[in-house]
């Protein structure tokens, strides 16, 4: 009976948590809006900024693709967050990742010299 509550005690969580997608969402947002910039001044510059493609000038759609995008980079980041789970338990880090079908892999500290958590 004490080996049980000794286990039990080693599984419990100590962390759950998410990644962290933030950094990643900056750098995203920042080389979306270089390179748009970049792009847009190459159109104005060169004149063919102002000219119509089906109704919209040519900066207009180049700037809806470039929203487009930094949108699906977006979600990808949402995805990636939604779908990634960590718990640190006392006996390792398990990592649950999956939508539709749940993957989960436990890294243990076994094998460490110096662990220090």
């Amino acid at each position: 009976m004490a080996s049980n509550s000794k286990q039990a005690a080693h599984s419990d969580v100590v962390w759950a948590g998410k990644p962290w997608v933030v950094p990643a969402a900056i750098v995203r947002t920042v080389t979306v809006i270089v390179f748009a910039v970049l792009f847009l001044s190459l159109e104005f510059f060169s004149g063919g900024a102002s000219a119509g493609l089906v109704g919209l000038p040519v900066w207009a759609w180049t700037l809806l693709v470039f929203i487009l995008i930094w949108v699906v980079s977006m979600l990808e980041l949402l995805v990636f967050r939604a779908s990634h789970t960590y718990e640190l338990r006392q006996d390792g880090l398990e990592v649950k990742h999956g939508i539709l079908r749940l993957h989960s892999f436990v890294v243990t500290p076994q094998g460490f010299g110096d662990l220090l958590v």
